[in-house]
């Protein structure tokens, strides 16, 4: 993920948005099968797997 964090909230504070906008955008990868998400309590999420379109999509992008 984006320079290794993969973390909801160090996602956050790296693109200087709120956690709930991340926690937003997370979702709408997950739903497309760009990325694999744990949820825990207390609103955390980790981000543990990213698919290789998504990669290549970004790398595209640059």
């Amino acid at each position: 993920m984006t320079g290794n964090v993969c973390q909801n909230e160090g996602l956050a504070t790296r693109v200087d948005k709120p956690r709930a906008f991340v926690d937003f955008v997370l979702n709408l990868l997950e739903g497309h099968n760009h990325i694999k998400v744990s949820r825990y309590m207390g609103g955390q999420s980790n981000v543990w797997e990213d698919s290789a379109s998504l990669r290549r999509a970004i790398r595209q992008a640059q």
